[in-house]
């Protein structure tokens, strides 16, 4: 059997550092975005999130409120949050993609 050379038995012996908590950040990121059913970490799209949501809600319940009174404001409140959860899903998915074209 042969010695190892001193430059192999160098890299042998040395631990490899560990990944920084940016690096474990976008790894985590980059599996969100990719494969889904995780939630993002990332603020910027989680405000967007709320934002499209709470807004999409609020103009429901506006609009049932003039059209129905305090029960259409319930009512479309509430398909104000389930359209503005798929808006802003898809909104999302728009910024997903520039994300990736640069």
């Amino acid at each position: 059997m042969t010695e190892p050379s001193p430059e192999t038995a160098s890299n042998v012996d040395k631990p490899s550092d560990p990944p920084s908590k940016v690096d474990a950040f976008e790894g985590y990121q980059k599996v969100a975005e990719t494969v889904g059913m995780v939630p993002s970490l990332r603020w910027k799209d989680n405000l967007i999130q709320a934002g499209v949501v709470g807004g999409m809600a609020a103009i429901g319940a506006l609009v049932g409120w003039f059209l129905w009174g305090p029960f259409g404001a319930a009512g479309l409140a509430v398909a104000g949050l389930i359209l503005g959860t798929l808006v802003s899903g898809f909104v999302l998915m728009i910024l997903g993609w520039i994300r990736l074209a640069k």
